[in-house]
């Protein structure tokens, strides 16, 4: 008798998938409907016509239907009756207001992640476009319809209303960043009305009376308060205080700066709210040949690791995506167990890094 064994039938991706998915589907991951493709296709590190075909065989097996337009719903065959569905998860929703904190939000992200699986909790990311818009109402009623968690976290969102709209529904939520005003919603927050304010002591007392300040940014308000509190104290003292808008576009941004560098009496300091705008800005300085501190004092109110090489090393405010991360995990899990959240805003103080950007003026 041949010893030649049959070698074992190797599944093929699509089978994987499938496999994959129907796991989840029949532990409960979803109720009535599925992720939405892109997120799944990210998620399995597959292409659509892969996810696509798994799901056309999900769909012969009865456990889900394909509805055009709306996405793919589970059927009652798949449903939670016989099944317990995993008994806590969080949603976490990131919109793109939060384009300069980039690496400091993945950090306290993964920081967060970490901690509720450690406890046995899952955590789903979502983002996109849809979320940024100024109405972004509907894209939040088809995600909150298809998905379903014991509570959220919205990183951002007030500008467009997304805070709003979840505090209306009454959805267990808990805010990162800046709480929309009035806002009931559990927050924790930096403190960037105090780092305005330590900014624009920090630029007076070396004795700059014109100031360039960088748009858009949540530490303007304090800024500029402070500034108009030293011009009451010192009615002789001139703070000649002017704003140029940030734009994703280089050149756009460089032609603002222009603008304000050319006068006759340009500004000497600078505060920049967020740390790609602080590298747009002292790059646009170096190739005009302006020194930093010796002609043009630099301020910076983020501070993301790549500002750590630079020379001279920016005056900034450093902000830990542990400690952060951690207020938040305990927030979530206050949330989840229904339990007082006290106080229901947390203030995280930012420490301040001195540096070598910022000198008396010209």
């Amino acid at each position: 008798m041949s010893t030649v064994q049959h070698i074992p039938c190797r599944q093929s991706l699509i089978a994987i998938v499938a496999s994959l998915l129907r796991r989840e589907v029949r532990a409960g991951a979803w109720t009535n409907w599925l992720t939405d493709e892109r997120t799944l296709c990210k998620q399995l590190h597959v292409s659509r016509n892969t996810l696509r075909a798994a799901l056309q065989q999900l769909t012969r097996e009865g456990l889900i239907e394909t509805i055009h337009g709306r996405g793919h719903k589970l059927l009652s065959t798949a449903g939670t009756s016989t099944v317990k569905l995993r008994k806590h998860t969080v949603g976490v929703l990131i919109t793109k207001e939060l384009h300069g904190d980039r690496s400091f939000t993945s950090l306290y992200i993964d920081g967060v992640r970490s901690l509720l699986y450690n406890t046995g909790i899952d955590m789903q990311l979502y983002s996109g476009r849809q979320f940024a818009k100024s109405r972004p109402h509907k894209a939040l009623d088809h995600l909150i319809e298809r998905t379903s968690h014991s509570c959220w976290l919205l990183c951002g969102g007030w500008a467009n209303g997304v805070q709003r709209w979840f505090e209306q529904r009454e959805i267990p939520t808990l805010v990162s960043g800046t709480r929309y005003p009035h806002a009931i919603l559990p927050t924790v927050s930096i403190d960037n009305e105090a780092i305005g304010h330590k900014a624009a002591d920090l630029i007076l007392k070396a004795g700059h009376h014109r100031i360039l300040a960088i748009r858009p940014g949540s530490a303007h308000e304090g800024f500029t308060q402070r500034v108009a509190e030293f011009q009451k104290v010192h009615p002789g003292a001139r703070v000649d205080l002017s704003f140029a808008q940030y734009d994703d576009d280089a050149d756009v941004f460089h032609r603002n700066l222009a603008r304000l560098l050319n006068r006759r009496e340009p500004p000497t300091a600078i505060f920049v709210n967020e740390s790609d705008q602080y590298l747009q800005t002292v790059s646009y300085l170096m190739a005009r040949r302006i020194r930093v501190p010796e002609e043009v004092s630099l301020v910076c109110r983020d501070s993301e690791s790549y500002l750590d090489y630079l020379v001279p090393e920016p005056l900034r405010f450093k902000k830990s995506p542990i400690k952060y991360g951690d207020l938040l995990f305990e927030r979530l899990i206050k949330l989840i167990r229904q339990e007082p959240i006290t106080p229901p805003l947390k203030i995280v103080v930012s420490d301040l890094v001195h540096g070598n950007s910022l000198g008396p003026p010209p």
